[in-house]
């Protein structure tokens, strides 16, 4: 277990103020659950998260990501607010990273991302370039901050182990860009970020708004010529096509909206939409 610890720089400053180390099958839980996170697999992490929780009762660190897992990958806001309770109870014990990380659940969990932003904040100066770091980049773009998300990001290596496959890091990258109405940087980063994962849905919809806008209409339909085939957990081609319109329209290029939207009906009936959820691709086409 301690060479785990050593080696593994997902877990940097987590057990600074911790007195005892999970068991090493309780390591092992946790590092699947944070794999799985990192390729946006949240419903598969929770399973990982809660074994190892339940594994070692007293590594709060995977409970307090189970409670993430409840918001972000079922909605289920109740069962995040009773893991919050269970590991408010311990708050006295628990070490300084677990505390902050906590008090950015319960943030979140009243709907105070302010709150939220100052917690990952102090949490990620105790694991600069770690998750957290990466979450206080992403709460400054929502609290409408993005030219300090992108002085966060600047220290944030996306090529780390744990982050070579998180989807996230690009789409707060391309978006505070895109605030800013620096399309070209935009444009740019996209188009890194597909050079690391070519295969990943959401990269390929990073780079089509930041060509949708600009109105580059050509370049942007050889791009969504790409799209069959191309999945990624939680996201379909269809729901991809139908942000795209959007995009187009609110950048005023109602003509190529149209175009994509057509794409998109054109699909209806093919794409991965209709094993995900007939009644979802519905909703889209209509």
């Amino acid at each position: 277990m301690s060479l785990a610890l050593r080696l593994d720089e997902s877990l940097d400053g987590i057990f600074n103020e911790s007195a005892m180390p999970p068991s090493y099958a309780a390591y092992v839980a946790y590092y699947e659950g944070s794999r799985k996170i990192a390729v946006g697999d949240w419903g598969a992490a929770l399973r990982d998260l809660l074994r190892a929780n339940e594994l070692e009762p007293g590594f709060t660190t995977p409970l307090i990501f189970a409670g993430f897992a409840f918001m972000n990958a079922l909605g289920d806001f109740g069962r995040a607010d009773s893991v919050a309770q269970v590991v408010e109870a311990s708050r006295s014990t628990l070490p300084r990273y677990d505390r902050l990380r906590l008090d950015l659940l319960q943030a979140k969990l009243r709907g105070d991302t302010h709150a939220a932003y100052r917690a990952v904040r102090d949490a990620g100066e105790i694991t600069p370039g770690g998750s957290a770091h990466f979450t206080a980049a992403q709460l400054a773009l929502q609290i409408n901050r993005p030219g300090e998300a992108l002085a966060t990001l600047a220290t944030f290596d996306p090529t780390r182990p744990f982050a070579r496959e998180w989807t996230p890091y690009w789409n707060v990258l391309t978006a505070a860009h895109h605030l800013r109405g620096d399309h070209g940087r935009e444009l740019r980063a996209a188009r890194r970020g597909r050079t690391q994962m070519p295969d990943r849905l959401e990269l390929l919809e990073f780079e089509a708004r930041a060509l949708a806008a600009l109105g580059r209409g050509g370049e942007l339909e050889r791009l969504l010529d790409q799209l069959p085939g191309m999945r990624s957990p939680g996201e379909t081609a269809g729901a991809v096509l139908l942000r795209t319109v959007r995009e187009l329209r609110a950048h005023g290029h109602r003509d190529a909206a149209h175009a994509v939207a057509q794409r998109l009906l054109a699909q209806h009936d093919l794409s991965a939409d209709r094993e995900r959820s007939d009644e979802a691709a519905r909703e889209r086409a209509a």
